[in-house]
């Protein structure tokens, strides 16, 4: 009766000890993924540029844009 009660205490121990560990681990994941989240987001971001046209006179001018920061890229230049 003593093995049988032994046994079944560290049965009991173990199983405890592996459900700890399944239900931390997903979340100790989780909180390393959503660290370094940001940093992965701010490099990936790239700078979209569009060419603006306009005509004066007859002469034809462009100017680069920076479409991600909303800023003017260059000066007018003749096309």
């Amino acid at each position: 009766m003593k093995k049988n009660m032994k046994k079944i205490s560290n049965c009991i121990i173990y199983l405890g000890f592996i459900a700890t560990i399944t239900i931390l681990h997903p979340v100790i994941v989780a909180e390393n993924i959503n660290e370094k989240s940001p940093e992965i987001h701010m490099s990936q971001k790239s700078n979209d540029y569009e060419w603006v046209y306009k005509t004066i006179n007859g002469v034809k001018y462009k100017r680069l844009f920076n479409v991600s920061t909303g800023e003017w890229a260059s000066d007018w230049i003749k096309a």
